[in-house]
């Protein structure tokens, strides 16, 4: 076999010789097979991979890393709440440990927007949540049926109890309700029996003039206030919620002259004593319905004496959930005749404003609240790793 070769103008015709021609049919087929086997060999593993990457795909994208070696992210998540290990598993109690966030105002406002949060809550390791339902202007937060609440119109809420507990408890979560108790500027314009009143009977204080934004405020001391926190207390704890958090149980700022209109009982020396009555017949409502009563106290007031309702010796067995707020406390407290410094790392902060509440309040639960309002994510989480370094075991953000 021949073939032709064109340079310029000359031809030359060029035989290959038969040993030749057999020595090179020879590599070919060689050459040839050997191709064909490592084709074979590569290419069975790889049409096997793609008929069977379809099937392998979705588990591809459900692994996650091994909850026992997480990556330094999960890490700091986790410092935050302790995720719970079992989600079927049946809600506790806040008494056993829980790790509470509140809830915004807003995202309670409808079905959709709470259910969001609720699976937010749980997705990021809290087991409890804190709902506000009555404000402290009054308002109420849900579709109360409480005849005051109806007559001076402060209903602001179309959503009922029923429905944020059966949403709560859905979750596993543990519904906390929180009311402001005192602070009512609205159902007090209706109920003149709530009021503080001048010992005439026929003038209603206020905490001002009206042309500077006066309000009302309801007594402890009259057995109308009594009734009437203690209705909604139960209303609540009736409906399933498991506690009920005491806001604003405090007196409003009286002027010297305001001792003589309104009487002895508002002086500053026993007035404390009309706070924990309220205290403790709200709180009967409140375990008739087996749930538990939390008051409220700002840890700094706590820890200065200032706070009147904290009295540590009329308040043994009884829940505080004591508020941290880095720009109240600030860098110094002052405990009787002692001088507490406050230090820079929030950290250290942390744990020096808690033991100090610890060390004197005897057998209160304390549920430590940390107030996130000017905190960096990174000085939150210093926060709560103080205080599950102390041992708490419930605490709550807000």
């Amino acid at each position: 076999m021949s073939r032709k070769i064109k340079r310029g103008r000359n031809i030359y015709k060029r035989r290959r010789s038969k040993f030749r021609s057999i020595v090179t049919t020879s590599l070919w087929v060689i050459l040839i097979g050997a191709i064909g086997f490592v084709g074979f060999s590569v290419a069975g593993p790889f049409i096997d991979y793609l008929r069977t990457k379809d099937d392998n795909t979705s588990d591809i994208s459900q692994w996650k890393p091994p909850s026992s070696e997480p990556t330094s992210e999960s890490a700091a998540d986790d410092s935050a709440v302790n995720s719970p290990s079992d989600d079927s598993s049946e809600p506790t109690t806040a008494q056993d440990g829980n790790i509470a966030i509140e809830v915004p105002v807003e995202e309670v406002q409808s079905e959709e927007k709470l259910g969001a949060f609720l699976s937010s809550a749980k997705t990021d390791g809290y087991n409890a949540v804190v709902i506000q339902l009555k404000d402290e202007t009054g308002l109420f937060l849900y579709d109360t049926s409480n005849e005051i609440a109806i007559s001076a119109d402060t209903v602001g809420s179309k959503m009922k109890l029923a429905d944020i507990v059966s949403k709560i408890k859905s979750e596993n979560l543990v519904p906390i309700a929180r009311i402001h108790t005192l602070k009512d500027a609205l159902n007090t314009q209706y109920s003149r029996e709530l009021n503080y009143q001048f010992k005439d009977g026929g003038t209603v204080w206020l905490d001002n003039a009206p042309a500077k934004g006066g309000k009302r405020w309801i007594s402890p001391f009259n057995d109308a206030s009594v009734g009437f926190i203690s209705d909604i207390a139960d209303e609540i704890t009736d409906a399933g919620f498991e506690q009920i958090i005491y806001s604003s149980m405090i007196f409003p700022s009286f002027h010297n002259a305001d001792f003589g209109y309104i009487g002895d009982k508002i002086k500053p020396e026993t007035r404390w004593i009309g706070l924990i009555e309220l205290y403790n017949e709200v709180d009967k409502a409140v375990v008739a319905n087996n749930a538990n009563s939390i008051l409220e106290v700002s840890v700094k007031s706590a820890i200065e004496g200032t706070e009147e309702v904290y009295k540590v010796e009329e308040l043994q067995g009884k829940s505080i959930m004591a508020i941290y707020n880095a720009d109240e406390i600030g860098k110094k407290l002052n405990s009787g005749d002692d001088t507490i410094d406050i230090p820079d790392s929030i950290y250290e902060a942390v744990t020096t404003v808690y033991k100090a509440l610890d060390d004197d309040a005897d057998k209160i639960k304390i549920i430590p609240c940390i107030d996130k309002s000017g905190l960096s994510d990174g000085d939150l989480l210093e926060g709560i790793r103080a205080i599950k370094d102390l041992g708490y075991k419930s605490y709550i953000i807000r």
